[in-house]
């Protein structure tokens, strides 16, 4: 069996979300956070049914344009 496709096999996963936070972004960026945040919740629901040693790790990186006045190029951003 290909070692790829038996779940016995995952330690975890790592997850990166990387988000878009220019100024256009502004209107959806409470959806993006809730989006983000029942992905992460229903996904170590299901990691805890298959594996309970497993873990989900998730990161997040947010970006903007790189203007002479921004505060940021890219940041963490808290839940």
């Amino acid at each position: 069996a290909n070692e790829h496709q038996r779940l016995e096999t995952y330690q975890g996963v790592d997850v990166c979300f990387v988000i878009d936070t220019t100024m256009s972004m502004t209107p959806f960026i409470d959806k993006v956070k809730s989006t983000i945040t029942r992905i992460i919740e229903e996904n170590e629901a299901l990691l805890k049914k298959i594996k309970s040693s497993g873990t989900f790790q998730f990161a997040i990186v947010d970006y903007r344009d790189h203007e002479g006045g921004g505060d940021y190029v890219f940041r963490q951003l808290p839940f």
